[in-house]
């Protein structure tokens, strides 16, 4: 039964998102100013079930794509969005659209919202990874050899490259990875077009009703209470901040972090995101947990890109949504399969 997302909802959605994002997907505020104007100017958006898909309902995946520490310097505007749209509608005539979020970790929850609002368009409560990677073939419909065919990319200036490639995702990647670095590291991609009847090959549903229920526990935190808990956020340890290395490398935020508590220290690496936390080189959190940092005052999670020297924090873990519990998809988000800076002797448990 489709439902209203409303102005109120967007804390809760951003919070929610920013942990599933498991420190990346870029940090939400960075959409949501923008996402409230136009829902302030244009109105409510229906929220629609993967139950209420019409067999013939165009589905349109949106993600921002880029490093997450130029995205805090260069503000999406409206113009990407919709230069992608105006030409799917041109491709796509008489089909009605719906739009999801290709990504619900991190501000790509938001990313379907703008155009939503503006033009009207129902939005799905799901998205096609359940969490946040930093790779496109980590997209669900990618490992199930699902077509993506055309993808659609466009920067902030409304310059906009169409895709139609039949080799697999590895020359996507590629082709996309270095194009978002000639647009400037940050841009708007759709992509994984699919059929309303195609639904269970693409998506994994609820996510956005999962992000709200998270964003929701977030918002009654107190450092002392049982909130977390009781939403399925395990709480590793907490510490200070004490150590950040991180650099832009072929378009990806990559680094560590390191958390000095009482009787341990804490490392947790990324890659955009937070794939692998270890305590006393011993790893406690690997992908495809979502290992995250909150503020231990305010329940604030701190995404790799607002790392801040000195700041007190809960490092926490969830469990990963079910399509990644399966050994013949988590084997591909092992955190030996990222470019990920690891030079310390680390033992699994």
């Amino acid at each position: 039964m489709s439902t209203q997302l409303c102005l109120h909802h967007i804390e809760s959605l951003s919070l929610g998102a920013t942990l599933l994002g498991s420190g990346g997907g870029g940090n939400p505020a960075i959409m949501s100013n923008l996402t409230r104007y136009y829902m302030e100017t244009y109105g409510n958006i229906q929220l629609i079930s993967v139950g209420e898909l019409e067999t013939n309902d165009l589905l349109v995946p949106i993600a921002n794509i880029g490093a997450p520490l130029v995205a805090l310097e260069k503000l999406p505007t409206f113009l990407a969005f919709d230069t992608i749209y105006q030409k799917i509608i041109v491709h796509y005539p008489n089909r009605r659209i719906v739009l999801m979020s290709a990504e619900i970790g991190g501000c790509n929850s938001l990313a379907p919202l703008i155009l939503a609002s503006r033009y009207g368009l129902p939005v799905l409560d799901a998205d096609l990874m359940g969490r946040a990677f930093p790779k496109i073939n980590l997209f669900k419909p990618a490992l199930l050899n699902q077509k993506n065919d055309p993808a659609y990319l466009s920067d902030y200036k409304g310059n906009l490259l169409l895709l139609h490639l039949k080799q697999d995702m590895s020359l996507l990647e590629k082709i996309v990875r270095d194009s978002t670095v000639n647009f400037g590291s940050s841009a708007v991609m759709a992509l994984f077009l699919f059929s309303g009847g195609q639904v269970d090959d693409y998506v994994i549903p609820g996510s956005v009703t999962s992000a709200l229920q998270l964003g929701n526990a977030l918002l009654s935190y107190s450092p002392d209470s049982h909130e977390l808990d009781k939403a399925g956020i395990h709480v590793l340890g907490e510490g200070r901040i004490n150590n950040i290395i991180n650099n832009v490398k072929n378009g990806f935020l990559t680094g560590y972090v390191s958390i000095t508590c009482a009787d341990a220290v804490f490392k947790l690496y990324f890659q955009n995101e937070f794939l692998l936390a270890t305590k006393n080189n011993i790893i406690v959190a690997e992908s495809p947990e979502i290992i995250m940092l909150i503020d231990d005052k305010h329940g604030t999670p701190i995404t790799t890109e607002v790392l801040k020297f000195g700041l007190k924090v809960k490092v926490v873990k969830l469990s990963a949504p079910d399509f990644w519990q399966k050994p013949e998809n988590k084997k591909h988000v092992h955190y030996k399969k990222f470019d990920l800076e690891v030079h310390d002797e680390i033992a699994a448990l």
